[in-house]
C-alpha cells in the first residue's frame, strides 16, 4: 500500500523549533513498513506544508500526536476520511483518550506501536477486523472496542530508523534511542503511563552500529533518563571512545544524581557531550515532594557546578504551578538560575496531560478550565492554581523567561561555557519575545474568561497565530 505518515505541526514556537530533528516514532514505523514492501511517505508538518494530494493519493494515513498537536491531527484526519482514506492515530494523547480520537479516525494504536502497528496495517490491507491486534481501539457498529494493551516492547527488536525517508528534511541533528521507560514516577510526567517503569536498554552492539551511520554528525539521545543505569551508560561511552565514535552529542534528560558519578562525567566529556538537559523541576522543597522528585535543592546546585567543571552546558528544566508554588517561588527560581549560572532554561507551566496523575487529580477537583488541547504545550495555563491566579502564573512565568533571556544576561556564561551559551541565549531572546507577541490575546482570555457562547480560548486567537484553522494543508 501507499502509506503516508504525518507528524502534525506544534501550535507555537518552543525550545526545539530551531532544530531540524524529528521525533523517532514515525521514522521507526516508516522503516518497518518500508522493509515489508510498502510505499512510505513521511511528512513532518513543522518543516513543510502538507499538500492535499499527499492525503488523497494515499491508501492509508497514519498520524502521530501529542496533546498540543491533537487539534491539528484531528483536522487532518477529518479531511482524509472525507476523501475515503482510512486513518490510524497513535501517540500519547490518543493512547489515553482513544474514544475522543475515534470521532475523527478509524483506528487508534495505543501505547508502544513498534510491534503492533504492522499487524494493524496488515489487517487493513486484507480487509479484516483487527480483533487480535493488541493495543488497537476501533468502532464495530455502534460499539467501541478496546483490545487489551500490548506488552512492553523489547527495544532490541526495534529497527534502526531509516532517515533516508526524510532526505528532504535536511536533518541538523539525529535522534538516537538508547533506552525506554523510567524507574521514577514524577506526578506530572506522561512517560511512565506511556512507556512504563520497566527500564529497557538497547544492546551496545546495536547502539554502536547506529552511531557509525551518523559519524561526523550531531546526535541527540532522546531517552527519558539517559543515565538511569549509570553502569550501562558508562559502558556505552567507553565503547564509543574505543570505536572513535565521538560526535557532538547532547541528551534529552538526566537527573541531578548523575553529577555525583565522576567517571560518568569524564566519559561524557571525553565522548563529546556538549549539553545536558537536567530535570531540576523546582527549588521549592515542598514542590519537589509534591512532584515525587526525590531530590534536594543542594543536589541541583552541586549538579550545575559539576557539569560546568567538566565543560558541559546545563539546560535546566523547571515546572511552575504546583499546589505549593506562589509567585515568589517563580521569582526565586529565576534568581537561583542566574546566581548558579545555568546556561539555558525552560520555565514550564505545569500541564495536566491526559494519562498523568496530575490530570486525574485536577480533573476531579474541577481545577481545569479548558480542554482546548492546543494550549497544552507547557507555555499556557489551563487550570486554576491553588496559591495564585491563572493570570499571575502566566505573567510571572513569561516575565522570568524575559529576564533570563535578556540582553543584560546574554554574555553571563561566556567565561564558563563560551560562545555556545551566548548563541543559545540569543535564540531564547528571540523566542520569548515572539511568543509574547503571538499570545497577547491569551492574557485577555485569562483576565476575562470564557465568553457566554462557551467558545474555546483558541477560537478567539488572532488568525495569524493559528496553525490549525486551514488544516496546515495547501492545494494540489
Amino acid at each position: 500500500m501507499k502509506i503516508t505518515l504525518i507528524e502534525p505541526q506544534a501550535p507555537g514556537k518552543h525550545v526545539f523549533s530551531s532544530v531540524k530533528m524529528p521525533r523517532l516514532g514515525l521514522p521507526i514505523l516508516g522503516t518497518i513498513l518500508k522493509k515489508e514492501g510498502h510505499q512510505v511517505e513521511l511528512i513532518f508538518a513543522s518543516r513543510a506544508k502538507i499538500k492535499l494530494s499527499q492525503l488523497t493519493d494515499s491508501d492509508l494515513l497514519a498520524i502521530s500526536t501529542i496533546t498540543s498537536t491533537a487539534p491539528e491531527a484531528y483536522c487532518l484526519a477529518d479531511l482524509a476520511r472525507a476523501q475515503g482514506i482510512p486513518v490510524i492515530m497513535g501517540g500519547p494523547h490518543v493512547t489515553f483518550l482513544a474514544e475522543e480520537a475515534l470521532a475523527h479516525c478509524d483506528y487508534v494504536c495505543r501505547g508502544e506501536g513498534d510491534l503492533t502497528f504492522l499487524q494493524l496495517v496488515n489487517c487493513i490491507e486484507r480487509g479484516e477486523i483487527p480483533r487480535e491486534v493488541p493495543g488497537v481501539s476501533y468502532r464495530l457498529g455502534d460499539e467501541i472496542i478496546h483490545n487489551p494493551s500490548p506488552d512492553w516492547v523489547d527495544v532490541n527488536e526495534v529497527p534502526i530508523p531509516d532517515f533516508d525517508l526524510l532526505k528532504d528534511m535536511g536533518l541538523s541533528t539525529y535522534p538516537v534511542m538508547a533506552s525506554r521507560g523510567c524507574p521514577y514516577d514524577c506526578t506530572f510526567c506522561s512517560v511512565t503511563p506511556m512507556f512504563g517503569h520497566k527500564f529497557r536498554c538497547r544492546s551496545q552492539a546495536s547502539m554502536l552500529e547506529e552511531l557509525k551511520e551518523y559519524r561526523g554528525r550531531k546526535v541527540f539521545f532522546v531517552d527519558d533518563n539517559f543515565t538511569a543505569s549509570p553502569r550501562r551508560t558508562r559502558e556505552l561511552l567507553q565503547q564509543m571512545l574505543q570505536e572513535k565514535l565521538t560526535p557532538r552529542w547532547w541528551c534529552a534528560q538526566v537527573r541531578t544524581d548523575a553529577a555525583r558519578d565522576e567517571e560518568l562525567l569524564r566519559l561524557m566529556r571525553d565522548s563529546g557531550c556538549g549539553t545536558v538537559f537536567v530535570g531540576m523541576e523546582s527549588i521549592n522543597p515542598a514542590t519537589l515532594e509534591n512532584y515525587n522528585k526525590h531530590q534536594e535543592v543542594s543536589d541541583i546546585e552541586y549538579c550545575i557546578r559539576q557539569f560546568h567543571r567538566y565543560g558541559m552546558m546545563v539546560h535546566g528544566m523547571f515546572v511552575f504551578g504546583s499546589d505549593k508554588d506562589t509567585a515568589q517561588t517563580i521569582r526565586d527560581t529565576l534568581d537561583f538560575a542566574l546566581k548558579n549560572h545555568i546556561d539555558t532554561v525552560q520555565f514550564l507551566i505545569l500541564t495536566p496531560l491526559p494519562g498523568t496523575r496530575v490530570f486525574q487529580e485536577m480533573e476531579a477537583a474541577g481545577q481545569i478550565f479548558t480542554h482546548d488541547w492546543e494550549l497544552y504545550d507547557a507555555h499556557h495555563v489551563v487550570y486554576t492554581p491553588r496559591l495564585m491566579s491563572a493570570e499571575e502564573l502566566q505573567r510571572e512565568t513569561i516575565q522570568a523567561f524575559r529576564r533570563f533571556y535578556s540582553l543584560r544576561h546574554l554574555f553571563a556564561n561566556l567565561f564558563i561555557t563560551g560562545f555556545r551559551s551566548v548563541a543559545f541565549r540569543a535564540v531564547g531572546f528571540w523566542l520569548v519575545r515572539k511568543w509574547e507577541r503571538d499570545n497577547r490575546w491569551f492574557y485577555r482570555f485569562l483576565r476575562h474568561g470564557f465568553k457566554e457562547d462557551g467558545s474555546s480560548p483558541s477560537a478567539r486567537r488572532p488568525k495569524w497565530t493559528r496553525s490549525t484553522r486551514n488544516y496546515g494543508v495547501i492545494g494540489e
